[in-house]
């Protein structure tokens, strides 16, 4: 819970290719924040991961653009951290992933913004 009593829910938001960090923000009477997010208490994020993905075909492998959250915390201003691991440009290819994993600490306001002030576009990164 933050300052206000504010209780945070944090997953793994999708599937398939593309996956993002979810993050929800309740009231202290258990409803959606509407000031958190977009105004629906939500915020999905990637930390600015590419957008591109590229599907399976018969002769090749399908890329894989993907962010995992493990752990949400709330510092002493009240902005969100979060932990977990990017799997950026891995693909799977006859069953099996490869590629690219790396663990992430990423922060937001408390209005669910990527904080501009921590790291690089409110993300630090490092080889998993």
């Amino acid at each position: 819970a933050d300052s206000q009593g504010r209780l945070l829910v944090a997953a793994t938001r999708g599937g398939g290719d593309r996956t993002a960090a979810l993050v929800e923000r309740y009231s202290p009477s258990g409803r959606l924040d509407p000031s958190f997010g977009g105004g629906d208490g939500v915020v999905a994020t990637d930390f600015g991961l590419p957008t591109s993905t590229e599907p399976a075909t018969e002769s090749g492998p399908s890329y894989s653009i993907q962010t995992f959250v493990y752990s949400v915390t709330v510092d002493s201003s009240d902005r969100i951290v979060l932990t977990g691991e990017r799997a950026n440009g891995t693909f799977w290819f006859k069953s099996h992933m490869y590629g690219r994993f790396e663990v992430y600490i990423g922060r937001l306001t408390a209005a669910g913004e990527a904080d501009p002030s921590f790291s690089v576009g409110g993300v630090l990164t490092l080889p998993g």
